[in-house]
């Protein structure tokens, strides 16, 4: 105080002798009478020994110094805080922890556990970029002069590794100025300082946006006994110019004390007006519900207090790692990868390689590199271990030295951090006298960035990230032996059993670590006393069932383990234990919308679960828990439901005829594509509603329902289905058909249709017409019952997909027609919303009808048929049905725009594809919707791969990044993940097309990315032959390369083919896939000059040959293997000697031999044409100059209707919805 009344005193003296010195007061005459009479009653002063002797030396200074400290001393309390604030204020980092530098464990520690600190890089993904524009307009919006609100508030989200704080951080820091006046030396200059503080002190003067901002922690200090207390401190704080808060990671709300945001939001808010604008940002997993924000599906929109959020939440996607050349950048702007030439050679082989772009991995290389570590020496084991040795470095200089210290650590780890009071509760069950744990103090330094919840029940943070902690983890358990171990995990079981076994899945994937061997041990019966066995079967079936970004499983294996155990946990529940685990299971499945980016749910492993449980009981679940679940887990792709038992004995119990619909209902939409396999349930939905007592007109609807039900479960039996339809109108005759007879009769005939509809290429077709006829018929027996009418259209649809399937579109005109009857008939109810829907899917059907004309004929026709569906979905937006339907139709309008030959539409093509998810978003149907939309990417990429010479490559790229960005939030989905490889193989196509294989390296990194993709699905036959395709493709940009100077990387890549289509030899596509990459490697090493590969051509040859000899018959493999036969011959003839001579002839022996058996075929006959001219030039003389074949990139041939180009595979008409 006595300082803020000195500088406010200095202020007014100074003002006051700019006063005195303008207006002239003190005059030379009398000037001690005027001193007197101007200090009026503080003229006792003068009497002060010297002071009057000062006023007349320096009259008019002296008495502006004066009257300043007067001032000073007695200007009110709050006109002493404005001046303050406005003139004088500096940083209150009594109450903010200030954002100078990132916080790091090591930041006070010694130089024998320092940390590299790599560059931030705001990264180029599209996502990224869109997220730091958001923050920084949001900022920058708050300073308008005409905002009323100064407080506001915005959230940050994202996956943990996500970078979420680094980003955060960054904006403070950018916000703040730290690049002018960070650092030991800041680039700041006093001018640049001072027109700073002008700007912000006189009121005349305007802010210019790059003006510092204040930049603040939310943290509790060492003085705060906990959160509240802090808070009560961030009541009396005021901004003294803009300021940004972060408040990182909030502990969410409890039974016993709010959340660490509500607090801070009620402390800032308060009643107080700010003079300055604050910014809150929260940066944490998910939207903390204290941030009174709400998702609203049908807008896809964010709220707040019923109107649109400003900001809505930021969504930060995964963490992108680095390109190979960002990664050696990095690595040689810090210093430390510089060294010898050897040295720095194998740093640019093999760094790249060990981190694959990760950047924590690049920063413990650099780090290892700096340490002069070996460089041969680096993997990303080494790497995690070295990190984990030195974060148990900075504990022992902590203090935290004991095993159990240490134990309590790596148990926090493996539950994602945990209470002190749970802690202590699980390492006591490990060690009878464990030793306390690590005081708060030491937590505060070692986890500088964590909230600890000061109080009597501190929290435990966990080790991030994962790869880190998972070492950790296996440090401590190799030092503690096996028997501590077991006891380790049986504690963290206690503590929270679904966060340990989500954290442990990640280390079982090496049964071999100390982790996995001690799960393998581990008995549920030894925690059966502390632990709920209900509940620790909901904790395995989490595991199974939730997919979460951070521990998605890498192979089928992994996911089957986790369901076997899941499985295993169920089996050992008693039938009560097992209904309160299904109805636990189901509130499960009900997954909030703002979570589902973090908690993705695998509905046919939820199903398995469910149907597990059921099954196996005595009785039956309530058929209202099994609604429920059907409304969580409908709109999925399943392959078999597995067993019904259970579902069948709740079924029976139903006894209303309302609640015997709503089940059918509901196992309709549920089951789709399944619905045959419902026979038991039908069955049992039929004896339900048989034992109730009825009317004669009653038992005529039961009958029809009976029939329908039959029909229901004959779906998978085109025959059946006829006979039950046709005795549902039989059982009908004898009596007059009322609405409720009418509309079950239709649905039987409809049902009839639908199976026609899914016999392959269009064979049930006619049939499927005659079902839709008989359906249309007994509708216009009531003409406007909108029931009935939406029989007739969804019968209509259902001909329409027979029609759409026909080979080559033939039958494309006849799904027109019955497109626009059902749009017409629709037309007569636009608000019922079940006939639009069946009109859009007819209107889908027509799509895809066109789509699959040759060549993309009929592209316009498909994309007419599109915009019709859309136009209906239009009037109903959020409606899953809807959303399906029209992204299905840009899906097949996309697939026509793609089979345009040489991309000519591909922009049309991206059109649709970005249609296609502007559908989809904000429909929530576990992908079975956002697969149309990734596949309309992968559709859009081969688009653009097919523009010759590679002109369309990098669009292409960016398509499949696209598809690939979308499929990582369904990392089960099959049908998504696969057309994600399809896209990156499309990308790979692209960069081959480049001349000269010039471009060969880009091919090869989407080839590896499509592997990679692959690699989770190792049972997926298709997936791996998309893989197999993309790594062919990457062989033919190899062999581009002139003169054979790639063909060892050819060779490997035809390996890499051969590897991934073994498992499906009986597919024709494998086998070519492999027998062309063989021939691709062939012509590489005939391209080497004066044939100096010429053994290892033939090599090539043999393995080729190997492959077509399966195939006597077919033409293209036989025009493979004349083709490599004839680069063996050029190989050969360039050999000097008489043995190379006689090979020569040998090989174009074998080729002519193939040539004679296809007397007819052109490009044989051109490739044996060749093979006759080598022959011709074997005893030519060495001067003269000899012809050589067509390169591969000239093909084809002219006159032969047959490429030899690889041409990029579709994917294949669009399914039948």
């Amino acid at each position: 105080m006595l300082m803020l009344r000195a500088g406010i005193g200095l202020v007014a003296a100074c003002a006051m002798l700019a006063l005195v010195a303008w207006t002239g007061w003190l005059k030379t005459e009398s000037l001690s009478e005027q001193v007197e009479e101007k200090l009026g009653i503080f003229r006792f002063l003068l009497e002060i020994y010297g002071v009057r002797d000062i006023l007349l030396a320096y009259p008019a200074e002296s008495t502006a110094i004066l009257f300043g400290f007067i001032i000073g001393g007695t200007v009110p309390a709050a006109a002493r805080d404005w001046l303050h604030e406005r003139f004088l204020a500096s940083f209150n980092d009594e109450v903010l922890a200030p954002v100078a530098e990132r916080l790091r464990p090591d930041r006070e520690d010694g130089p024998d556990i320092s940390f590299v600190d790599l560059a931030w890089r705001p990264g180029t993904s599209p996502k990224r970029v869109a997220a730091w524009k958001t923050l920084m307009g949001w900022c920058q919006g708050q300073l308008a002069p005409d905002r009323q609100q100064r407080l506001s508030q915005a959230v940050l989200v994202g996956r943990t590794g996500a970078g979420k704080s680094r980003m955060a951080y960054e904006l403070a820091r950018h916000l703040a100025r730290r690049d002018m006046l960070g650092g030991a030396r800041p680039k700041a200059t006093r001018s640049w300082r001072l027109g700073v503080y002008l700007r912000h002190a006189l009121p005349g003067l305007r802010r210019r946006a790059d003006d510092p901002w204040d930049a603040g922690l939310l943290l509790p200090g060492p003085g705060d006994a906990d959160f509240t207390q802090f808070c009560e401190r961030l009541k009396g704080w005021r901004p003294r110019r803009p300021t940004i808060l972060l408040l990182d990671d909030p502990p969410p709300e409890r039974l016993e004390e709010a959340g660490w945001l509500g607090q801070c939001w009620k402390a800032l808010g308060a009643g107080r007006a700010f003079a300055h604008p604050v910014c809150l940002l929260v940066i944490n997993q998910s939207v903390p519900p204290e941030t009174g924000l709400t998702y609203e599906p049908a807008t896809d929109s964010w709220q707040r207090g019923g109107k649109p959020a400003d900001p809505p939440p930021v969504s930060l996607p995964a963490q992108q790692a680095f390109s190979e050349q960002e990664t050696l950048e990095i690595a040689f702007a810090s210093g430390h990868a510089l060294g010898d030439l050897q040295t720095e050679r194998t740093i640019r082989a093999q760094l790249y390689k060990v981190t694959e772009g990760n950047p924590l991995l690049i920063q413990l290389a650099i780090e290892w590199l700096r340490d002069g570590k070996p460089v041969e020496r680096i993997t990303a084991e080494a790497l995690s271990d070295a990190r984990a040795a030195r974060i148990l470095v900075a504990f022992e200089q902590r203090g935290v030295r004991e095993d159990s210290q240490r134990a309590a650590l790596a148990l926090a780890t493996l539950v994602g951090g945990a209470s002190r009071e749970r802690v202590e509760a699980g390492i006591a069950r490990i060690w009878a006298n464990a030793t306390k744990l690590p005081e708060p103090a030491q937590l505060r330094a070692c986890f500088p960035a964590d909230p600890l919840q000061p109080g009597n029940d501190w929290r435990l943070p966990a080790i991030r990230p994962e790869i880190i902690g998972d070492v950790f983890i296996e440090r401590v358990l190799a030092a503690m032996g096996p028997r501590h171990a077991i006891r380790l995990v049986e504690a963290a079981c206690t503590v929270d059993a679904a966060a340990m076994l989500r954290g442990m899945r990640r280390t079982l994937r090496d049964p071999g670590s100390a982790m996995g061997q001690a799960m393998a041990a581990f008995d549920p019966d030894s925690v059966e006393e502390w632990l709920d066995p209900v509940e620790f079967a909901l904790a395995w079936a989490d595991v199974a069932i939730i997919c979460q970004p951070d521990d998605t499983p890498t192979t089928a294996a992994t996911r089957k383990a986790s369901m076997e155990q899941a499985l295993r946990a169920v089996e050992r529940l008693d039938d009560e234990q097992k209904r309160a685990f299904c109805d636990g299971l189901t509130r499960l499945c009900d997954i909030p919308a703002e979570r589902r980016a973090e908690r993705q749910l695998r509905v046919p492993a939820a199903i398995r679960l469910m149907n597990h449980a059921a099954n196996s009981m005595a009785g039956a679940l309530p058929p209202g828990l099994w609604l429920t679940f059907f409304e969580r887990t409908m709109f999925c792709e399943l392959s078999d439901p597995g067993d019904l038992d259970g579902m069948a004995r709740s079924a029976a119990l139903l006894r209303t005829s309302r609640d015997i619909d709503r089940f059918a209902a509901a196992l309709w939409d549920w089951f789709d594509g399944l619905r045959g396999k419902l026979a038991p349930v039908w069955g049992a939905l039929f004896n339900a509603d048989q034992d109730r007592p009825a009317t004669d007109q009653e038992k005529t609807l039961r009958a029809a329902r009976a029939a329908r039900y039959a029909t229901l479960a004959s779906l998978s039996d085109p025959k059946q289905a006829h006979e039950a339809a046709n005795l549902a109108m039989a059982l009908a005759a004898s009596t007059a058909p009322d609405a409720a007879i009418l509309r079950e009769l239709a649905m039987a005939h409809r049902y009839e249709a639908d199976c026609w509809s899914r016999l392959p290429n269009g064979e049930g077709a006619d049939r499927a017409r005659q079902a839709a006829d008989v359906t249309a018929a007994l509708a216009r027996q009531l003409p406007d019952d909108a029931a009935l009418r939406q029989e007739e259209v969804l019968a209509r649809s259902c001909e329409a997909v027979a029609w759409s399937i026909v080979p080559g579109g033939t039958a494309s005109a006849r799904a027109h027609e019955i497109a626009h009857e059902a749009a017409a008939t629709a037309a007569r109810f636009p608000a019922d919303i079940l006939l639009q829907q069946a009109a859009a899917r007819t209107l889908q059907h027509e799509a895809l009808a066109w789509c699959l004309v040759d060549r993309g004929g009929q592209s316009l026709r498909s994309r007419q048929a599109t915009e019709a569906a859309l136009a209906i979905a239009r009037r109903f937006p959020g409606d899953r049905i809807m959303a399906m339907a029209t992204a299905h139709a840009f899906y097949c309008a996309s697939f026509a725009a793609a089979n345009v030959p040489e991309g000519a539409q591909a922009a049309q093509a991206r059109e649709a594809a970005e249609a296609a998810m502007a559908c989809v978003l904000g429909v929530f149907d576990h992908g079975r919707s956002m697969r149309h939309a990734v596949a309309a990417r992968a559709n859009e990429a081969e688009a653009w791969s097919k523009i010759p010479h590679g002109i369309g490559a990098d669009q292409a790229r960016r398509s499949a990044a696209e598809a690939v960005a979308i499929a990582r939030s369904f990392p089960d989905n099959i049908n998504i993940q696969q057309s994600a490889v399809l896209a990156r193989s499309h990308e790979a196509f692209a960069w081959n097309q480049v001349p000269q294989g010039a471009q060969a390296n880009r091919s090869q990194a989407a080839a590896d990315a499509a592997v990679a993709l692959a690699s989770r699905f190792p049972d997926e036959v298709e997936i791996q032959m998309e893989a197999a395709t993309a790594r062919r493709y990457e062989a033919y940009a190899w062999m581009c390369v002139p003169h054979g100077a790639t063909a060892l990387k050819v060779r490997k890549a035809a390996d890499a083919v051969r590897d991934l289509a073994q498992p499906a030899l009986h597919i024709p596509k494998a086998v070519h896939d492999m027998a062309e990459a063989r021939f691709y490697e062939a012509y590489a090493w005939a391209e080497v000059p004066l044939g100096r590969e010429a053994p290892r051509c033939a090599e090539a040859v043999k393995l080729t040959t190997d492959i077509t000899s399966r195939h006597p018959d077919d033409i293209e493999m036989q025009r493979t293997a004349i083709s490599a036969w004839s680069f063996a011959t050029q190989a050969w003839v360039q050999v000097a000697g008489d043995s190379a001579a006689a090979l020569a002839r040998e090989a174009a022996q074998a080729g002519l031999d193939i040539a004679r058996r296809f007397p007819t075929d052109i490009p044989i006959g051109k490739r044996a044409a060749e093979i006759r001219q080598w022959l011709a030039r074997l005893d030519s003389p060495p001067t003269l100059e000899r012809p050589r074949p067509p390169a591969p990139h000239s093909w084809p041939i002219a006159g032969s209707t047959y490429s030899w180009k690889p041409a990029p595979r579709s994917p294949g008409p669009p399914e039948n919805p």
